[in-house]
């Protein structure tokens, strides 16, 4: 079945994501974005 899930962008003190299952929700973690870019970089991607 097909469902909206909300996502929240918080900090969390770590690079990250949580889904929550009582509020069906994601959580992605603004650490994240440092890592993704990191990642990123390596594949030669930026």
């Amino acid at each position: 079945m097909a469902r909206d899930i909300v996502v929240n962008i918080a900090a969390c003190g770590e690079a990250n994501a949580f889904y929550d299952l009582d509020d069906q929700s994601v959580t992605m973690c603004t650490e994240m974005t440092g890592w993704l870019d990191t990642i990123g970089q390596e594949l030669g991607l930026k």
